[in-house]
């Protein structure tokens, strides 16, 4: 535990100089121009609220029924008031004078409200700051997932969590001597305590406008590595993965595995707790020409169709949410999408004859999307839709797909000028101009361990892959062109390969007349799943 909780203090040092520190900079640069009391509390304020958060937000969302973006909205309002009262301090003596009479009480001495009010400022900001994802908070989250809080989880999230602080400090008194080589806190010093309303206001903007998250996922993918991920390598050292590995692994849920599928040991934490990634359960819908201003024609949607209701569902907005529960034409589906497979699916939300919703349970499995239900709380692999743990696990449940096509919005459209399509005014703030992964589509990382790795085809090729009671077959972007039409055998099975000019992909069993939809995805997901499965080459 000792040696995990010094990785931890390195990794929260290091940490406060990457990219993912600077929305919070500011107020702590702008509190080093104040007295040292005020520098002080906000540093202790922030660390402390980012540890009592982080070890205890899954359970507060739950007792308090409300989303953790509305927790954030709620401490960006109360920093803006802070804010407020800072530009303004003769509203602010009102107040506090009014305070003291009706409650009694004692007056504080300068220094004690210098770090009260510092204290304030910081912890507003510590339930919303998230560092950069990395090997130590991975273990963190994954300690901190768990129904109860354990010693580990408090040692090694303030070991994490001070390592931060003294960075912070260091930071916030080099800024201040910087200042003061050039003159500017003995020129401005009437007004200092103003200079820091203002910064407080415009970082609780915007935060509150989500222009945080923006920043963040642009550093991540234009700045160099060496500093976007400082610390990375610590976990090179077989040693320091070791230990990082025995610490995610005690932290799965146990008790859920015992009559699942498979084992504590095959999940992987993407995020710390359920609905981290927030599901979008009422969708709000536009039509083609309002979404052409924002949409562009080479943009991938999603696009579903059913008792002539035609939806489409932009990648921009699923890449933040993942999951949307909607219904079409009177059938309840949920429509799926994992950034890091690039697997698109959706599903019936009939389970046992009762509608079901569905939302992101914070686990991955090959590094796939696990979903949990809100009926039974039991978690539901993506990739072929089956329940892996809980009570529908145990009673074998596999979710019944429904067509999706994965296709370009020009080719959506064109076949579906009355399509709907999924508004951006999905009740939270993010930037889906942005993609929030930065360079992942790209390159070749996988961010989480598979369980089959496959050299066949190019690690995040494109892949529509079928599964024929069994038999498992993918072809590629290149073999299924817009009005291809073929005929193909998978296992046993003779059918025929149909591409829509829409997009849409089946493949219809000439013997049977049973129609089968294919999994849009990356082919090392796919294939971490399905390691005999067949590559479709043209001609043989």
């Amino acid at each position: 535990m000792i040696i995990i909780a010094l990785i931890a203090f390195a990794a929260g040092i290091l940490t406060a100089f990457t990219p993912c520190a600077l929305p919070i900079l500011p107020v702590v640069l702008a509190s080093g121009l104040e007295k040292r009391a005020r520098t002080i509390g906000t540093i202790v304020g922030l660390v402390t609220l980012f540890v009592v958060v982080t070890l205890t937000l899954s359970s507060i969302v739950s007792l308090l029924g409300v989303s953790a973006d509305s927790i954030r909205n709620a401490s960006m309002v109360f920093l803006l008031a802070i804010g407020f009262l800072l530009i303004f301090p003769d509203k602010w003596a009102i107040i506090q004078h009014a305070i003291e009479r009706r409650w009694r009480i004692p007056t504080l001495g300068r220094g004690r409200e210098d770090f009260a009010g510092g204290f304030l400022t910081g912890a507003s900001l510590g339930v919303v700051w998230t560092p950069c994802v990395g090997p130590v908070v991975a273990a963190v989250t994954a300690l901190t997932a768990s129904s109860e809080t354990s010693g580990a989880a408090i040692i090694i999230t303030s070991a994490y969590g001070l390592g931060i602080g003294l960075s912070l400090w260091v930071i916030a008194l080099g800024g201040k001597k910087i200042l003061d080589r050039f003159g500017f806190v003995k020129t401005k010093n009437s007004h200092i305590r103003q200079w820091f309303g203002v910064i407080i206001v415009l970082t609780a903007l915007s935060i509150l406008v989500g222009l945080d998250r923006s920043l963040q996922t642009w550093t991540l993918k234009n700045l160099p590595e060496s500093w976007t991920q400082a610390g990375s390598f610590l976990q090179d050292s077989d040693l320091i993965r070791d230990k990082l590995d025995d610490v995610r692994q005690g932290s799965e849920e146990k008790n859920q595995s015992k009559n699942g599928k498979i084992t504590e040991d095959d999940l992987d934490r993407g995020c710390p707790r359920r609905d981290c990634i927030p599901s979008i359960d009422n969708p709000k819908f536009e039509s083609a020409s309002s979404a052409n201003k924002w949409l562009q024609d080479d943009d991938i949607v999603f696009g579903a169709e059913h008792n002539g209701v035609a939806r489409a569902y932009s990648q921009r907005i699923l890449n933040w949410h993942e999951i949307v529960n909607d219904t079409i034409g009177g059938k309840p589906v949920v429509i799926t999408f994992c950034p890091l497979c690039g697997s698109s699916v959706a599903f019936d939300r009939m389970v046992g004859g009762k509608e079901v919703e569905f939302g992101v349970s914070g686990y991955l499995y090959n590094s796939n999307l696990v979903m949990y239900d809100r009926d039974t709380d039991s978690l539901w692999q993506q990739v072929g839709g089956e329940a892996i743990v809980g009570e529908a696990s145990e009673r074998n449940e596999i979710l019944k797909p429904f067509l999706l096509t994965s296709t370009s919005w020009k080719q959506w459209k064109s076949q579906h000028p009355d399509t709907q399509v999924l508004s951006r005014d999905t009740g939270f703030t993010r930037d889906y101009d942005v993609y929030p992964y930065g360079g992942y589509e790209e390159n070749g990382a996988i961010y989480f361990g598979i369980q089959n790795s496959d050299d066949r085809l190019k690690v995040k090729e494109v892949v529509h892959a079928f599964d024929i009671e069994g038999s498992f077959k993918v072809y590629t972007e290149e073999d299924l062109k817009p009005g291809t039409e073929f005929e193909d055998t998978i296992g046993d099975h003779i059918v025929q390969i149909t591409r829509g000019k829409d997009g849409a992909i089946t493949a219809l069993d000439k013997q049977t007349q049973v129609e089968y939809v294919p999994l849009r995805t990356f082919w090392f997901a796919w294939a971490a799943f399905h390691p005999n499965t067949e590559i479709y080459a043209e001609g043989k």
